[in-house]
Formats: structure tokens, C-alpha cells, sequence
């Protein structure tokens, strides 16, 4: 797309792919409103990454440092993200400082980048902690309070040693039933709903889930 035509692309409200309503009704039934209101607030009118209004110096209108070297080695991936996402309408663009300025009095970026992954490849990345260390010019992450925002990032021997032993079978609900036809063959699942059926459980909302012997191999060696 060009940039003239990304202009008349401007965003004009939340798209938003969910069903709304059915994350509603399920936060219903599990009692979970309105202590998470938030979400659904949020797939409507899009959600609040903790970042305030602010700007960068003094009468300045942009800050759009450009991208650290290693994004050279991933352009690439890149360039083939970003075509993706807009096709889908998750993002838009391209636009100039210009075009975006005329829709918000302030506006910045943050470069991108690439870092090594576990087995040696290269993922983009999205510097969000830069500048580092600059009293001037404060990153994005830094106006975020990492206590609102909890997030635990494990590996699979962490995950698989926090489940072992307690995964033999494992009730859930309807709405990720495709879980059960990944795991389960088309015979045990029939076993597993009547085992459901017996138990006093409604089959058609909960299926129970026999975690096949290779796979609880895996995790009993971890």
C-alpha cells in the first residue's frame, strides 16, 4: 500500500475479532464479573497498556529514534509481519510523521531489533525499553508498573515439572474442546464423556481428558 493510500486508511474505531458477547456470558457463569469488566471493556474500546500521555522535549511533536543495526538481519521476517498483519486489518499503514501528527498532537516509536532465541535464530523485536538509562527521555516500559501487569515466562521442563503428577485427567469446558480432539483419540473421548456422564458432570459442557502414556512419559522425565 502507499502512503497516499494508507492516509485514507486511518483507523476509525476498535475492530475487534472476539466474540464479545460469549466472553461476557462465560465471565457470567464463572462468577468472574465484575472483577474482569476490564476485558470486555477492552475488546470494545481497546485496552489501556498503562502508558500516560506525555512528550518528549521540548515543543516537539515526534520521537521516532531509528532501528538498532540487527533489524537489518531480520528485515525479512519483518516486512513480511507487518504485510501480514495489515492485510488482516490488525494494523495500518504505512503513514508519514506528517499524516500521523495531523491525528495526534504527539507521537512516538520505538526501534526495532532482533535478539537470539534459545536454539540460535534471530526474533524481531520491538525495543520498548529503549532509550536505556536516559533521564531525558524515558522509555515506554518505564511507565508501566510491572506489579499491574504479572507475567511469568517458563520453558516446557518448568511447565511440565509444575504439572507432573497432577495431569492424568483434566476437566474443561466446551469453549476449548478442541484441546480434547488434539489429545485425545476419537475412542477415549467417548469413554471420557460417558466417564463424565457417570460422574454427575453434563457432558456436552465439560469432557474429561486422558493424557496419553507418551506424553506423561515426557513429563515424568523432566
Amino acid at each position: 500500500m502507499s502512503v497516499a493510500g494508507a492516509a485514507a486508511n486511518w483507523p476509525r474505531g476498535v475492530r475487534c475479532e472476539m466474540k464479545v458477547e460469549k466472553w461476557e456470558e462465560a465471565l457470567q457463569n464463572a462468577n468472574l464479573l465484575p472483577e474482569y469488566e476490564d476485558v470486555l471493556r477492552g475488546y470494545v474500546k481497546s485496552f489501556d497498556q498503562g502508558i500516560p500521555h506525555h512528550k518528549v522535549g521540548y515543543k516537539t511533536k515526534y520521537y521516532t529514534p531509528a532501528n538498532h543495526s540487527s533489524a537489518l538481519q531480520v528485515r525479512e521476517k519483518i516486512t513480511e509481519s507487518i504485510k501480514k498483519e495489515i492485510a488482516a486489518g490488525r494494523i495500518f499503514g504505512p503513514f508519514t510523521r506528517r499524516q500521523v501528527n495531523q491525528h495526534c498532537e504527539f507521537f512516538r516509536t520505538s526501534p526495532l531489533g532482533a535478539v537470539i532465541n534459545g536454539d540460535g535464530t534471530l526474533r524481531p523485536i520491538n525495543d520498548l525499553s529503549y532509550p536505556h538509562s536516559n533521564s531525558e527521555i524515558p522509555s515506554l516500559n518505564s511507565f508501566v508498573d510491572s506489579d499491574n501487569f504479572k507475567t511469568t515466562w517458563d520453558d516446557f521442563n518448568i511447565v511440565a515439572k509444575f504439572l507432573r503428577g497432577k495431569i492424568q485427567t483434566i476437566l474443561i469446558k466446551e469453549q476449548i474442546n478442541i484441546v480434547a480432539k488434539r489429545v485425545v483419540s476419537k475412542e477415549n473421548r467417548a469413554d471420557a464423556l460417558s466417564q463424565g456422564d457417570r460422574g454427575g458432570h453434563d457432558a456436552q459442557d465439560q469432557v474429561a481428558i486422558t493424557v496419553p502414556e507418551d506424553l506423561t512419559g515426557l513429563i515424568q522425565q523432566v
